[in-house]
């Protein structure tokens, strides 16, 4: 169900837009980062389509509401934390990239 209505905006064009502009700001940035940054340690991007992953993952977080909550070591959270939580573990792999 939740995956249906995300397919449904998906298939507008503001949603095609929003992925297009979000890929070129990305590229933007990380060509300012390298410049910026390149005495500091940062010499290399992530490649991938990591920085479009993460904007549809906020895509989702804005669109479809949670299901139901929970409480997990008195801390509230939602069905959304496992997605979260996934998505947490991937961002530390291309953070090693960019450090020698």
């Amino acid at each position: 169900m939740q995956l249906r209505i995300l397919s449904d905006f998906n298939a507008l064009t503001t949603a095609k837009s929003f992925n297009v502009v979000s890929v070129l700001l990305a590229t933007i940035l990380e060509f300012l980062a390298l410049i910026l940054f390149h005495n500091v340690g940062i010499n290399q991007i992530s490649s991938g389509p990591s920085a479009l992953a993460f904007s549809i993952l906020y895509q989702w977080y804005r669109l479809i509401p949670p299901a139901y909550h929970f409480r997990i070591f008195g801390m509230a959270a939602s069905n959304k934390a496992f997605v979260y939580i996934l998505a947490s573990q991937v961002m530390p792999c291309f953070w090693s990239q960019s450090y020698y």
